[in-house]
């Protein structure tokens, strides 16, 4: 077994586990808050939790489309395209209040 394989199962495991706990996270950042009146400073806190959670998927899917692009594998398409999708989630939220 090449290494290359072995990085290829590794980044299998790795990529679908990341966007689960990513996922998660959102939700529960979303359930956490679901009471919060809008322009309080709960809404203001949660608001906070999803820019970082946006920037924390972003880089995390920058990650694995790169590394999936230097295995020449189509993955990296897939994960550069949800990478695009992440970009502007973050920026729509770091812009807009």
């Amino acid at each position: 077994m090449s290494y290359l394989s072995v990085l290829s199962l590794c980044l299998h495991i790795i990529g679908p586990t990341g966007i689960i706990v990513l996922l998660s996270r959102v939700w529960i950042i979303t359930w956490h808050f679901r009471d919060s009146p809008p322009g309080g400073f709960r809404r203001y806190q949660r608001a906070l939790y999803m820019k970082q959670t946006a920037g924390l998927a972003l880089l995390f899917l920058l990650t694995m489309a790169a590394s999936y692009a230097l295995l020449h594998e189509v993955w990296g398409v897939l994960y550069g395209l949800l990478a695009f999708k992440a970009c502007t989630w973050w920026v729509r939220l770091a812009l807009l209040p």
